[in-house]
């Protein structure tokens, strides 16, 4: 079975969403354990679960945050990035980005 092809854009708002989604629970789970206790079975499961969630997305971005022209994998500032450090292209666009013009920094 053929995997289908995300863009760089909805696979990067993917990520954006699941760190966002593990963060609130990080500290949600700190709130229970501030107010509950240390021990408390529910502040423990969160932080499970958001540990889950960071490994998913790191996984995540691994498999499908690469370039749509080139396929190299961009890791370095990938939440903020406009064009890929490799062949200078525009992420959205696919124009080319001069090269005095660092947009990916």
């Amino acid at each position: 079975m053929k995997r289908e092809k995300l863009s760089f854009e909805t696979a990067r708002n993917i990520v954006k969403v699941v760190l966002c989604f593990a963060f609130v629970l990080c500290i949600i789970a700190l709130i229970i354990m501030y107010n509950v206790g240390e021990d408390s079975a529910i502040a423990s499961s969160l932080v499970v679960v958001a540990v889950i969630c960071l490994v998913a997305a790191i996984v995540f971005a691994a498999a499908f945050l690469k370039c749509p022209y080139c396929g190299s994998h961009i890791f370095r500032k990938v939440l903020r990035i406009t064009a890929c450090p490799h062949c200078h292209r525009d992420l959205v666009s696919g124009m080319k980005v001069k090269p005095g013009k660092k947009r990916w920094f």
